[in-house]
């Protein structure tokens, strides 16, 4: 994962989907996690900037 320049966050009540895009904006990861799982992931990443939706 050392190529994820940034994450996208979609934000749900229960489920999170989080997408990694290299440095050309292109997708190269695709995951859903719990709101447990999803802070223990980010929290073993190098600093990356994270996007969020808007609602």
């Amino acid at each position: 994962m050392a190529n994820i320049a940034l994450f996208g966050l979609d934000i749900g009540k229960q489920t999170f989907h989080v997408v990694g895009h290299d440095a050309q904006g292109r997708p190269v990861f695709k995951r859903q996690f719990s709101r447990n799982s999803l802070l223990e992931f980010l929290a073993r990443q190098p600093v990356t900037r994270i996007v969020m939706e808007a609602c």
